[in-house]
């Protein structure tokens, strides 16, 4: 797997144990499923470096896969097996929440997911991509507040909503209204494929935000901050170079 890397991390990767559509839809069929074991064949593996890199691209496809119900932060570890003579990876993710609860948030993410689809689909069809950007940046703002409680609470990084989404994921904000920058970065990016716009997170180790092309360029959004500082269009259409002025971009 390599990371393209600057001054911040892009989560752009390239899987070389999972290399093909096929596999990662297995693996992301297999994580919304609840499975405890997902098998996979004629994987070569070497050593233990090639074994943490190909864990390390089970947690980038889930964090990569909108269509994934859920979360890093929902796995309280992902293990594996592999055998060498079969050459048979075996992936087993362990939940922090019974099945009970991850069966509600599947189910309350199919909602969501469909609310943000009619939303998209009821703005005017005219719109040029930066003015559905400058939507989603509204909606997101309008919808969310920056949930303090996380950072400030020694437990925060366990703190749920109601239904048991984890403030870092999107679904917190569609759920309770309230989540952390993950959060706001991933429902932007969520909101973004769903305008056909190509989107990513951007994240260095203490933030996250998105980069989107619009008109074939790379231009820089922090939706959090242009909520927490109640500046609207802040951080919105900037250039890497204007993101990264104030130097915590």
């Amino acid at each position: 797997m390599l990371l393209i890397e600057t001054l911040f991390i892009v989560q752009i990767f390239i899987f070389v144990f999972f290399p093909t559509m096929k596999e990662q839809n297995k693996l992301v069929e297999g994580i919304n499923n609840c499975e405890s074991e997902i098998k996979f064949e004629k994987v070569l593996i070497k050593n233990d470096s090639e074994w943490d890199a190909a864990l390390q691209e089970v947690y980038d496809i889930i964090k990569g896969r909108s269509d994934c119900k859920f979360d890093v932060t929902d796995f309280k570890k992902i293990s594996y097996s592999y055998s060498k003579s079969r050459q048979t990876l075996t992936i087993k993710p362990k939940f922090k929440q019974d099945i009970s609860i991850l069966n509600v948030k599947k189910a309350k993410t199919d909602g969501y997911a469909k609310e943000l689809k009619n939303v998209v689909e009821s703005w005017p069809k005219n719109l040029s991509d930066i003015q559905k950007i400058e939507k989603i940046n509204d909606y997101i703002i309008g919808k969310s507040d920056y949930y303090y409680e996380v950072l400030n609470n020694a437990n925060g990084d366990n703190l749920t909503t109601k239904n048991g989404f984890y403030y870092y994921s999107w679904q917190a904000i569609m759920d309770e209204g309230k989540g952390v920058c993950e959060a706001y970065a991933g429902l932007f990016k969520r909101m973004c494929e769903l305008c056909g716009i190509e989107c990513e997170i951007v994240s260095n180790v203490d933030h996250a935000w998105n980069r989107a092309k619009v008109n074939g360029e790379w231009k820089y959004f922090d939706v959090t901050w242009n909520d927490t500082t109640n500046k609207p269009k802040k951080y919105f259409n900037l250039s890497q170079a204007q993101m990264a002025a104030d130097g915590e971009h």
